[in-house]
């Protein structure tokens, strides 16, 4: 450990200095002559150069060990700061789930008047389009698409983005869009607190003009996000608006939709 060698460099550092300090007094305890006869065998300058030299060492030890310490120090913040955010985002998805859950609660309807809000908002039968384009669907069909490295980075990012999957007619998209649907909802029902889902399948087939419709579009997706099932609470942005469209209506022909 950095900090134990640093200790061990300030111990040597302080010997050498007392060592220093202990030889100048002997030195300077003893009368002229003997002084002067030792100065004849050894200079006082060589004599105190040895000891000045080791001083020097061992400083350098120490500053080299009180570097080396503040480097450790430095990487240890960085890694309990690297682990802190970890948990942190860990903890950002359940938290903001939880406490939209706790607004649903607070949801007065009752459930024929849920149903009404939800066919207010849309009357695509998306899970219907989701189980047509699952019919001749593999059980292992997709896998290599949600292993994928780009995939896997898409789908961890704590940002909103989009992963665009672009192909020639009939090559397979919608089939691979099925795949990723059934991966999330898989992770969704092994998950404590799932985030919500929403898709649409679009066509272009004029028997079902409301496919194509972004109005529709965006209606079928936000009835989607409104409640993950039929039985459960709308959410409370949702509700509020639909209880001031329908206070708002003046007669029996007026559109709640528009």
């Amino acid at each position: 450990m950095a900090k134990d060698q640093l200790s061990q460099s300030l111990v040597k550092v302080y010997a050498a200095i007392l060592q220093y300090l202990s030889k100048a007094k002997r030195y300077y305890d003893r009368n002229t002559a003997k002084r002067m006869g030792m100065a004849i065998l050894q200079t006082a300058e060589s004599n105190v150069k040895k000891y000045l030299d080791k001083i020097s060492v061992e400083e350098a030890n120490v500053d080299s060990c009180k570097h080396l310490m503040e480097a450790e120090v430095r990487l240890n913040l960085k890694d309990r700061l690297q682990r802190l955010q970890a948990l942190l985002c860990q903890l950002e998805n359940p938290i903001n789930r939880s406490a939209t859950q706790l607004t649903d609660l607070h949801d007065s309807f009752r459930k024929s008047e849920r149903l009404e809000l939800f066919q207010w908002l849309s009357t695509i039968p998306h899970i219907t389009h989701h189980k047509t384009i699952g019919n001749d669907w593999m059980a292992s069909s997709g896998q290599w698409l949600v292993r994928n490295k780009e995939f896997i980075i898409w789908r961890k990012s704590s940002v909103s983005s989009v992963l665009w999957s672009h192909g020639i007619p009939v090559s397979g998209k919608t089939k691979l869009v099925f795949s990723v649907i059934q991966h999330l909802h898989s992770e969704s029902n092994s998950s404590l607190a799932p985030a919500p889902i929403a898709y649409f399948y679009c066509t272009r087939n004029t028997a079902e003009p409301q496919r194509a419709d972004p109005d529709e579009i965006m209606r079928s997706i936000l009835k989607q996000l409104s409640s993950s099932k039929p039985d459960l609470s709308g959410r409370e942005p949702t509700a509020k608006e639909y209880r001031t469209r329908k206070k708002k209506l003046s007669s029996k022909n007026a559109n709640l939709r528009n």
